[in-house]
């Protein structure tokens, strides 16, 4: 909750555009900030459900998979109160929008696209590594195909990287704007007393979430971290095990090799999606060739999320997955030629019939360990029991 909490009342940072809304709003009419932000992100989710329900019917995906780990249950049952349905919202309108500004290159529609992008970076910096990176590719692969071939000017690479990134430079420097003003604790503290009142005004909502004016809550806290130190603990839970708290493990990896499995079954799940067929409406066929290009490059992307930003699968592989699924929704399959040799390597080994099996599907699901350090439930906890049991029988024989 306290990640709405951040606003600009000691001066710009990271994260702050939500809460200097709210904050604003509060001194002009108060009001109980925890139940507004529960109703943000409960509409939010409900609007996400229905674009994402939407895009798999008109697109013939089976919308099975929305239910799992790696799309909606962790964000909408253990990091509720998160900004990630408004982000991914966010993400889809500016595809949406930059795929018509590539066909009109109108100013008017470049501007609603700059606006909700520095909306979307100002909220959460971390959302850009899952939209523009993906974006710049579709938008040079669009530039390339509508080139004119009879202009050497317009068919050089300079040419079409600057046709490409020059819309996007002023959203560049949003992200380091934001990167610069990463905050400390006196920002923290600040923050955190800016909303002494609303504490006072609303006890029963505050207290709901034990915060305090001598409890700062995390997320305005984690404004203090030091970028480096914040990097080594992600990195170290990441790739060399499970970091032990006061209330259990964060996760149930067991360094590198349990992320390779993860990312295996997850690649599995999302370009068999159409493995399991529910409802009457007709299914597309391919779908994992359609689909597996882009999920691939946008891991490459996300990789910083992977390993030194984050450490909390339960909500970057949603974002890895459903953005994936609303690029190529938007904007089709991706061809770039050597992605689509990996892909026919990597399908080639996938074209076993048991693989093809809603049982086996269905068992995979049940085995995949998406999870989140917010969620520690019963598949998690078995998962995690089993994995700690099997390392340390190959520590006993070795």
């Amino acid at each position: 909750m306290s990640d709405w909490l951040i606003n600009y009342q000691a001066g710009f940072v990271r994260r702050g555009l939500p809460g200097q809304v709210l904050y604003m709003i509060y001194q002009a009419h108060p009001f109980n900030v925890p139940q507004a932000v529960l109703a943000i992100v409960a509409v939010s989710s409900v609007l996400l459900v229905a674009l994402m329900v939407r895009i798999f019917i008109k697109k013939g995906w089976s919308a099975a998979i929305l239910p799992l780990g790696c799309c909606f249950f962790f964000i909408f049952l253990s990091t509720s109160q998160r900004k990630d349905s408004l982000l991914l919202l966010l993400t889809y309108c500016i595809f949406v929008t930059y795929k018509r500004y590539l066909h009109s290159r109108g100013l008017g529609t470049w501007l609603i696209f700059f606006a909700l992008s520095a909306i979307m970076l100002l909220s959460h910096e971390a959302s850009f590594f899952f939209c523009f990176p993906i974006l710049a590719v579709y938008a040079y692969r669009y530039n390339v195909s509508h080139s004119d071939a009879t202009t050497i000017a317009d068919t050089s690479m300079k040419a079409r990287l600057t046709k490409t990134l020059m819309p996007m430079a002023p959203v560049a420097v949003v992200m380091g704007a934001v990167c610069l003003c990463k905050g400390n604790m006196p920002t923290a503290v600040a923050i955190w007393h800016s909303w002494s009142d609303a504490f006072a005004q609303f006890p029963d909502g505050i207290h709901d979430y034990a915060y305090t004016m001598a409890n700062i809550g995390d997320n305005v806290e984690a404004l203090s971290w030091k970028l480096l130190s914040a990097a080594r603990l992600h990195l170290t839970v990441n790739l060399f095990g499970v970091l032990e708290v006061a209330d259990g493990p964060w996760n149930i990896l067991i360094g590198l090799p349990g992320l390779v499995v993860l990312f295996v079954m997850t690649y599995y799940l999302v370009t068999h999606l159409n493995t399991v067929r529910i409802g009457k409406y007709k299914m597309a066929n391919d779908t994992a060739r359609e689909i597996s290009n882009t999920l691939l490059l946008q891991l490459v992307f996300m990789l910083p999320m992977f390993t030194i930003l984050s450490c909390d699968y339960g909500r970057t592989i949603p974002y890895w997955v459903l953005s994936t699924l609303m690029a190529v929704a938007c904007f089709g399959r991706l061809d770039i030629a050597a992605l689509d040799r990996l892909t026919e390597r990597i399908q080639s080994k996938l074209q076993h019939p048991a693989l093809k099996s809603t049982w086996v599907y269905t068992l995979i699901v049940v085995f995949t360990p998406l999870t989140s350090m917010y969620a520690p439930i019963p598949q998690n906890v078995l998962q995690y029991k089993a994995l700690a049991a099997a390392v340390q029988h190959i520590i006993a024989v070795l």
